[in-house]
């Protein structure tokens, strides 16, 4: 028990900072599906998480940095299960490109956050940028995190071009999924050295 003036230690702080950020993320990623980025505001997402905006603000900073935030953690989820199929293929590069990149266009194309910034309407072309034009938000961090699943001797040109080529078929799909993840896996796995 801690007696009175001492304050809980740091973790247990760090912890519940990091548990009201998630709720605060997760309550804007559903207000984003349900209403839009143009309905988001601060005192809807506290309302949603039940704390005041004060708290709010201190834990998740301003509205721009809500949907920084927000597109982060997304990201970072999306990246975990690009990285874990080109690990799945540790022998065969072009095998785990060609996996990882199916994974990237099945998510995004299933990702309801995704759909709703990419459809425009509704205050979400506001999120946009975030993700196409600011490199790193999205481009930057996939890179960084697809150079470092892979074989050194891949080249970063490599690395950029599977990066890019993905973003682009995931942001304007044409055909089957499968034919684009054959599509990015040639074209990345060709300018890969043999080993």
């Amino acid at each position: 028990m801690y007696a009175v003036g001492m304050s809980a230690p740091a973790s247990f702080q760090v912890e519940v900072k990091q548990l009201l950020r998630d709720r605060a993320l997760d309550a804007t990623r559903d207000l984003v599906h349900d209403e839009g980025w143009g309905a988001v505001n601060m005192s809807l997402i506290a309302k949603r998480v039940g704390v005041s905006r004060t708290a709010l603000y201190k834990a998740v900073g301003a509205r721009d940095e809500v949907a920084r935030a927000l597109i982060a953690r997304e990201t970072d989820d999306y990246l975990a299960g690009v990285v874990a199929r080109l690990g799945e293929h540790p022998d065969d590069l072009r095998a785990g490109l060609a996996a990882a990149a199916t994974f990237a266009l099945e998510y995004g194309a299933d990702n309801a956050l995704l759909k709703s910034i990419l459809a425009g309407d509704r205050g979400d072309a506001d999120l946009l940028p975030l993700l196409t034009t600011d490199p790193s938000a999205v481009l930057d961090r996939a890179v960084a995190a697809v150079a470092q699943a892979l074989p050194a001797r891949v080249p970063d040109g490599a690395v950029e071009v599977f990066v890019r080529l993905t973003v682009s078929h995931l942001l304007g799909p044409r055909g089957p999924v499968d034919r684009a993840a054959d599509q990015i896996s040639r074209a990345a796995g060709g300018l890969i050295p043999p080993s």
